[in-house]
């Protein structure tokens, strides 16, 4: 896509900067030279540190992540949150993510990345509303309201599963209300020493098991990411 922008002229003064870990480096470069792109054309840059690539954001006209699938969007996150406006695939968590604030392409199809290009790169106007845009999109998404929102999640399982073994009934199951039976007489509700019991020995059986470690280290980045403690990202 980005050759065949270039043989229309529409990416005339521009440099494509392609930004990969250090084992995908070679295999870029190849790809791009395969491609038809002369030498000075593009860079390919790999192992960059989170401020260089922060740097790189800042100083771009504009950023292209046009992944099959994405599990949720770092990357043009962080590029609208420096002022880059950015083109993403339309799949996945992607739009979910930029929302209005930046252009879509089919990732599957050239023509479709090729327009975009052509779009963004064509368009002053475009670039400054977008850059804008961005700026206001990212802001609506931070480490703490990820910790706080994962963190109610964590609790709301937790007190479903502990619930589900001193024999209650879930009062919804994915938001549906769910009829509660009448107590029976001969079986009152558990005293609240039973119910740390239970407790406990719910929490031994996850730690017993890998995945309740995750679960439990997980809740442990959250709380430093809740008390303001700096958590990093690695995103290349």
């Amino acid at each position: 896509a980005i050759a065949r922008a270039r043989k229309e002229g529409s990416l005339e003064g521009l440099t494509f900067v392609a930004v990969c870990g250090p084992r995908h480096a070679a295999p870029v470069a190849a790809g791009l030279k395969a491609a038809g792109l002369p030498p000075e054309s593009y860079r390919v840059l790999a192992g960059l540190e989170d401020r260089e690539v922060a740097g790189l954001y800042a100083g771009a006209s504009f950023s292209v992540y046009v992944p099959l699938y994405e599990g949720f969007g770092l990357p043009p996150l962080e590029s609208m949150a420096a002022g880059c406006p950015v083109i993403v695939s339309a799949t996945s968590s992607l739009p979910e993510v930029v929302g209005n604030a930046g252009l879509y392409a089919n990732p599957r199809a050239v023509g479709s990345v090729t327009a975009q290009l052509r779009t963004m790169a064509t368009t002053t106007t475009l670039r400054d509303r977008m850059r804008e845009a961005g700026r206001a999109r990212a802001r609506r998404f931070s480490w703490r309201e990820t910790a706080r929102q994962t963190a109610a999640f964590y609790r709301f399982a937790l007190d479903r599963e502990q619930r589900l073994a001193l024999g209650e009934t879930p009062r919804t199951i994915r938001g549906e209300p769910v009829p509660q039976p009448a107590p029976a007489a001969h079986e009152p509700r558990p005293p609240a020493a039973q119910r740390a019991k239970a407790w406990t020995r719910q929490i031994t059986a996850w730690w017993r098991t890998a995945s309740g470690k995750a679960i439990l280290l997980w809740a442990g980045v959250l709380a430093l990411a809740l008390a303001g403690a700096p958590v990093a990202a690695a995103i290349w």
